[in-house]
């Protein structure tokens, strides 16, 4: 009688535990899709359906799909933008043991979570304004392969640009899509300004090779202004390089200080080649060699 029930405990056992990696593989299965929809691997782009998808695993406390989450709420990829929600999602991801949430919750402001992180329906948005926190396990992807990285590839060379530089510089600006546009209405992956895209002969900035080479003429343009001082080269792309100037360096606005720290989480150096002959050196510059 005993061997029997010892029989019957082991066979339900048994069952419970093929029940439970069946739900483990159909949920990395569901993750797996969720990160098709948002890279475009294998099929096209749809935010809005790997934002579903993260949801549902998300409730189900999947922390890597928690921080996806509170990824797209933080940066506004695809839907509305709710940084509290966002944050309620990292905290979320953190307790399951998830690194990248810990890490993301180093760089916020210290805050505290709600209990009970909401995850509901959002209507996507083709152009929201970006608001970027280098993902870096993201950006090593995207950059890898893609029409957007090919085209990196094959341009910076022509603009004597490190590719990289120029990948990151794009994942900041836009998160690679092609039709961001600012409230300011910078436009396209290099977000563009309109002036700046009349500087550089830019016709249409959502034509992603015109955005692109646009952007890159500036880019050079600005090194070489700099005499290759990424950080400066930055901040004025960011800010402009009068402000710059009148600032005898980086200026002291909280957004362009915290974008030069992002590109530079991506590009870690600090100088890159220039061509003199583009442009003769800033005032700031001579006046800094000159001591």
């Amino acid at each position: 009688m005993a061997k029997k029930r010892l029989a019957s405990i082991l066979a339900a056992a048994a069952v419970c535990c093929l029940a439970g990696t069946a739900a483990a593989v159909d949920a990395d299965a569901q993750f797996d899709l969720a990160q098709r929809y948002e890279t475009g691997r294998d099929m096209p782009t749809d935010l809005g359906r790997a934002y579903a998808l993260y949801c549902g695993l998300a409730r189900q406390g999947h922390a890597k799909a928690s921080f996806r989450v509170g990824w797209f709420l933080w940066t506004g990829l695809g839907v509305r933008r709710d940084p509290v929600r966002g944050f309620d999602w990292f905290a979320a991801a953190a307790q399951g043991g998830e690194a990248d949430a810990r890490r993301m919750l180093k760089l916020l402001p210290p805050g505290k979570p709600h209990p009970q992180p909401v995850c509901r329906s959002e209507s996507r948005r083709r152009s929201a304004p970006p608001v970027f926190i280098p993902d870096t396990a993201r950006f090593r992807e995207l950059a890898a392969r893609g029409a957007v990285a090919d085209a990196v590839r094959d341009l910076a060379p022509r603009f004597s640009l490190d590719p990289r530089l120029v990948l990151a510089v794009i994942a900041v600006e836009s998160n690679f899509e092609p039709r961001a546009e600012s409230p300011k209405k910078a436009r396209g992956l290099m977000q563009l300004m309109p002036e700046t895209a009349r500087r550089f002969d830019v016709a249409d900035p959502f034509d992603p090779v015109g955005n692109l080479m646009g952007g890159m003429k500036y880019l050079r343009w600005l090194l070489a202004y700099f005499q290759g001082d990424v950080r400066l080269a930055l901040a004025a792309y960011n800010a402009g390089e009068g402000a710059v100037e009148r600032h005898g360096g980086i200026p002291p606005y909280a957004e362009t200080q915290a974008y030069v720290r992002r590109v530079g989480m991506l590009y870690p150096s600090d100088r890159h080649p220039f061509d003199a002959a583009v442009t003769e050196a800033s005032r700031l510059v001579r006046t800094a060699s000159r001591d």
